[in-house]
């Protein structure tokens, strides 16, 4: 059994608290255990007004790029999800 904190290990092992269990199939898990590191990433506030995307300004619209990770993460989203997520990325 492993627990979150060394302040925390005698009391929370004790009442059998243990982290939650991590999905190894999800993309996000693969992208935080590669070799060279986690990806670094900045704050999504404020992100409509600072196109164009990607470290090297590829993808003009950020319906290019949910459409980019869409396809690159093999995500599947149907086309109701994907303007949602753009409706919710324009908001912030």
């Amino acid at each position: 059994m492993r627990c979150q904190s060394r302040t925390q290990e005698k009391r929370a092992c004790s009442k059998g608290v243990r982290e939650p269990p991590v999905d190894l199939s999800h993309p996000v898990v693969h992208l935080l255990n590669r070799p060279e590191g986690p990806i670094k990433t900045f704050p999504l506030r404020g992100i409509k007004d600072s196109p164009p995307y990607l470290h090297d300004g590829r993808l003009p619209t950020l319906h290019d790029t949910v459409e980019f990770f869409n396809l690159v993460l093999e995500l599947n989203l149907t086309k109701q999800e994907k303007e949602d997520l753009v409706a919710y990325l324009l908001c912030l």
